[in-house]
């Protein structure tokens, strides 16, 4: 359970008040196996930062570890970790510095701060979240990483301003009062994921991408140091050219993983991230640990081979044994409802994962698709497009919850305010972005709602137990991907062509989306039918047919599991069907056994049973007390 934990008191100082909340906030969460705590109060600010067990070996338990505080200079704590800590070392060992970069980052960060100030934000590179505090001048700087990726919640009040890598610590404290953000709970069944910097909890938020907190006595000032500028419309080098830049690049990536952490796994799929990112590693490591949930049997043979090109150590996992409700169960009381219950499949081999030891990190493909393939990628058929067209394709992409089985199910009064919900949601965010071209707008909204709050939801409940990197998040990459023109994604052009010329043995494997080489582009018709729900039709017309008894939908399919696992179907409609569920005014009893019957007749809209439960989950924790 890594992560940081602050509190800022803005009025007179009083440490027995700033002890009283840190340890309200310490209470409320829980750790999930044995980890290092290292603590600091004053009478302004308390801090607490979790971190698995000390690299001496000596493991001690959360709470422990007290200092409070008499340093000399500003105190500095730091989650996360840095991939380019030996050229900052290097470049402060002239000034006295002499620590190890890679055992002590937040000393490194201590001595880069005293030369930079928040400047030093900028120059680290890497998956992070830190703070510093200057005890002398009562300021205490929070800052992430360009991305964001590691999720930290913050509360600001006239009183204090406080932060938490899980929401449930700054419920904790003496004044808050749980109230619901309605937006954030329309985004949860229009999308399934939370837009923008939201959570269910009304006042909670989360801390945006590449941001700097200033907290003084009375204010927070923020900042955004860097943000993604695309530059992929004027004149470019050839498409060769791009593809030996864009392999060269993603194979250093990789490489700055392995020169940092010594045990890397990779969960697989059959698809283009893991592939890439497996092939790039096993030039560096052999052996190296797979991880594959074989929810369909073709992409688990691909997978296979894939792990034989690459001298990989194999592991497969059948998602039918796996015990979905207590994965649900788990991941909301770690999410806090700010991840969707679709999330969890895979929490139980992370917990195995960091059980039996076999990796410290896990390579995750986040964005790679976006970035180099042609996911969510929409290309121009007009100059310029207005916000209602843009509205339109956003929806088309990402949203979950189709309007007909909203107003199917639940209340006229929740449908209602449902609609006119999904236009603001997505309408405030198009207007902060700054983009002309239509593929630029659509990817910048990816990754201000979608991306960042549904792609890395499940790594950071993951982070509980292993930690996650993500080599397409590298900041040489991210700069190469937005020059990068959208129309030689095509099809996944330049993605195949890639790894068709760095590595070829990945490449001769059937892509799992088209069951061909990598190299062999998809015909006109398996196009043309790609875009068809044959299956999905026909599985609902059988279901119809024969009352249930013949289902040929997906053995992966989670619509699926809830038709045919009896336990995790239980586990779903006591839920659904408990009064209280009935009570809030989304649902009401008949429209809960309407939504159960459109996933029994094979409509694929488990995602809004999912949204229930996780927002039923989140009120009966922190509302019904």
């Amino acid at each position: 359970m890594p992560g940081l934990l602050g509190y800022f008191r803005h009025g007179a100082p009083d440490r027995a008040d700033v002890e009283r909340q840190l340890g309200r906030m310490v209470a409320a969460v829980r750790p999930r196996h044995r980890v290092h705590a290292a603590r600091w109060t004053d009478p302004r600010v308390g801090l607490v930062q979790y971190r698995f067990g000390p690299r001496d070996g000596a493991e001690s338990a959360a709470g422990s570890s007290p200092d409070t505080g008499r340093a000399a200079g500003p105190v500095t704590f730091f989650d996360g970790f840095l991939l380019n800590a030996t050229e900052i070392a290097a470049e402060l060992r002239a000034s006295g510095w002499s620590g190890h970069p890679i055992d002590d980052e937040a000393a490194l960060l201590r001595s880069a701060y005293l030369r930079d100030g928040t400047d030093v934000a900028e120059r680290l590179h890497g998956s992070f979240n830190a703070c510093v505090y200057d005890p002398a001048a009562s300021r205490l700087e929070l800052f992430n990483c360009r991305h964001g990726a590691r999720h930290l919640f913050c509360r600001s009040t006239p009183r204090y301003f406080a932060f938490a890598y899980e929401a449930k610590a700054l419920v904790a404290l003496d004044d808050a009062r749980p109230g619901m953000d309605d937006l954030a709970l329309f985004d949860m069944f229009n999308f399934g994921y939370l837009g923008g910097t939201r959570t269910l909890f009304a006042g909670i938020e989360l801390l945006d991408h590449a941001t700097v907190a200033t907290v003084l006595p009375g204010r927070v000032d923020r900042r955004r140091y860097w943000d993604y500028r695309y530059q992929n419309t004027g004149p470019a080098p050839t498409e060769a050219d791009l593809v030996t830049e864009g392999a060269a690049l993603l194979r250093q990536a990789v490489g700055r993983y392995a020169a940092r952490f010594r045990q890397l796994g990779v969960p697989l799929s059959g698809g283009l991230d893991s592939r890439t990112i497996l092939g790039f590693a096993a030039e560096q490591r052999r052996s190296l640990p797979v991880f594959h949930c074989s929810w369909y049997d073709l992409e688990a043979r691909f997978a296979r081979q894939l792990c034989q090109a690459a001298g990989g150590c194999w592991h497969e996992y059948d998602p039918a044994t796996l015990d979905l409700a207590e994965a649900t169960a788990e991941g909301a009381d770690i999410s806090d409802g700010n991840v969707h219950a679709h999330q969890f499949w895979f929490l139980p081999v992370v917990r195995q994962v960091q059980q039996q030891g076999w990796a410290e990190l896990l390579l995750d493909g986040y964005l790679m698709d976006v970035f180099f393939g042609d996911t969510f990628l929409v290309l121009p058929q007009r100059p310029r497009y207005t916000t209602e067209q843009c509205r339109d394709l956003v929806n088309s992409i990402w949203r979950r919850g189709r309007p007909g089985f909203v107003h199917g199910a639940f209340t006229s009064r929740f449908a209602s305010a449902y609609e006119e919900a999904n236009r603001h949601s997505i309408d405030a965010c198009l207007a902060t972005i700054d983009e002309e071209h239509i593929s630029n707008i659509i990817q910048r909204f990816s990754l201000a709602n979608r991306s960042n709050r549904y792609s890395v939801a499940l790594p950071n409940v993951h982070r509980q137990f292993v930690e996650y990197g993500y080599p397409g998040l590298d900041y040489q990459v991210t700069d190469f991907y937005l020059r990068l023109p959208p129309a030689v994604k095509e099809g996944a052009r330049f993605y195949r062509r890639l790894i068709c010329q760095a590595l070829p043995a990945s490449a001769a494997v059937p892509w799992a989306k088209t069951g061909k080489p990598l190299s062999v582009d998809k015909g006109w018709l398996s196009r043309r039918l790609g875009r068809l729900p044959a299956r999905q039709l026909a599985s609902m017309l059988l279901l119809r047919a024969t009352g249930g008894r013949v289902d040929c939908s997906y053995r992966g399919d989670l619509n699926r599991r809830f038709r045919r696992d009896p336990v995790y179907r239980s586990w779903l409609t006591e839920l659904l069907r408990d009064p209280r569920t009935a009570s809030r005014g989304y649902i009401d009893r008949a429209g809960i056994e309407r939504l159960i019957g459109f996933v029994d007749r094979g409509w694929p809209v488990l995602s809004l049973v999912q949204s229930l439960v996780t927002v039923e989950l989140w009120q009966r924790r922190f509302v019904d007390g």
